[in-house]
């Protein structure tokens, strides 16, 4: 599926109208196929603990190599639900196992950017800051293509009906760019790269699909992908 622009913006922004009339060509016939064969070979597994009706490969911005995401199509899907929760999954009867992606944007932003991370420590330890609000700070300066000072007010609900707390009084969103702009200097240039958050998605999307579908090609492991990493029936099968 093919989108245009988002138009409007925080409370008011809308996603963009679907594409239906853009060019068929060798590059989305690939991308066509790769999602069918995905699909096929999943419906055939059981999963229990979590619901799935296929996936549905989403581009933005008018481009193939923005946005790109898998979404399952069902209204109760199990990317919907809370980790502990999908950790509950079964595929075939086997536990799930999860193979997190650390920082993800956070990692394929300075990459991009030309300054990979270049260790295996959990990059968010590095500016001081918990964890929780260090992440909701870089999702909200990505989305901006900007490093943010103030918490958005989507952003301060969603925290307070899921924690109980006040976001602003846990830490000031200033306080928190002063903290990772001095542990991460390069972000500093977001604002140099409008709409980076769908270059990321899509950066990230073709390391997860690509990894989805060698196991399916290789090894015929089923995976799914969640929020930001995959749950794995039997990584040996």
């Amino acid at each position: 599926m093919l989108r245009d622009y988002a138009t409007g913006r925080g409370r008011h922004k809308e996603r963009g109208r679907i594409i239906r009339d853009y060019a068929r060509t060798p590059e989305t016939e690939r991308i066509e196929r790769d999602i069918k064969e995905l699909n096929e070979f999943l419906a055939r597994i059981e999963l229990t603990g979590g619901r799935h009706e296929g996936y549905v490969r989403i581009f933005n911005n008018q481009s193939w190599q923005k946005g790109g995401r898998l979404y399952s199509q069902c209204q109760d899907s199990y990317q919907l639900k809370p980790e502990h929760k999908r950790l509950g999954m079964k595929i075939n009867g086997e536990p799930v196992a999860e193979i997190d992606l650390k920082a993800s944007f956070l990692t394929i932003c300075h990459a991009k950017l030309g300054v990979p991370l270049g260790n295996r420590e959990d990059p968010y330890a590095r500016a001081g800051i918990a964890r929780d609000v260090a992440k909701l700070w870089c999702i909200a300066s990505f989305g901006e293509s900007a490093p943010k000072l103030r918490w958005p007010r989507k952003m301060v609900e969603d925290y307070r009906k899921d924690t109980g707390k006040d976001l602003r009084k846990v830490a000031t969103a200033r306080t928190v760019a002063d903290a990772m702009l001095k542990a991460f200097p390069a972000l500093r240039r977001l604002e140099r790269y409008s709409h980076i958050w769908a270059d990321l998605h899509f950066l990230e999307a073709e390391a997860v699909i690509g990894t989805m579908l060698i196991l399916m090609r290789r090894h015929g492991v089923e995976c799914a992908p969640g929020a930001g990493q995959f749950e794995v029936s039997d990584l040996t099968g």
